[in-house]
């Protein structure tokens, strides 16, 4: 039998954190243990009860999101987060949301409650979950940063080179 996996849910929208409980409770083997609207409550409920799945709901992601993400990622690593937002997808922030530690973004406002409920599922594992939309631009833009990394890297290592040629 599965084990039931428990989620913790920021967000400041009642009405939206009432949806996502629901789409997440629908689940027998998810369970809401808290909710909370703003960061004391979030760090307290986290640290209190542990839930392996903390499902942030961010309408932007700015530098108060992002420190939020940092808190939770550094001070409760067990517990993985996962960030649903409406930003656009093409945004380089929702690639800075995973360099501090997140295990997935979904867009708030498309999937199903199974999208949801499965993308909890598998950050519960450990596992990465991309928005397909945003899968696509996302490798493009991690082989770009890799890119433009190794250019400047071989253009270092081929400069005292150069400088030997007559």
């Amino acid at each position: 039998m599965n084990s039931i996996i428990h989620v913790l849910i920021i967000e400041h929208d009642t009405m939206f954190c009432q949806a996502i409980r629901s789409e997440i409770e629908s689940a027998a083997d998810l369970a809401v243990i808290g909710q909370a609207q703003d960061v004391q409550a979030a760090l307290a409920v986290t640290g209190k009860k542990e839930p392996q799945v903390v499902v942030f709901g961010a309408r932007n992601l700015g530098c108060p999101e992002m420190r939020i993400v940092s808190r939770l990622c550094r001070q409760y690593p067990r517990s993985k987060v996962m960030v649903l937002s409406s930003v656009d997808h093409r945004d380089p922030l929702v690639l800075e949301l995973f360099r501090r530690g997140v295990y997935g973004y979904l867009n708030r406002h498309t999937g199903t409650a199974h999208d949801l409920q499965e993308a909890v599922r598998l950050v519960a594992k450990g596992k990465a979950v991309l928005d397909p939309q945003i899968t696509g631009w996302m490798i493009d833009e991690l082989q770009r940063l890799h890119w433009n990394q190794n250019v400047g890297q071989d253009l270092a290592r081929a400069k005292p080179e150069a400088s030997r040629e007559p």
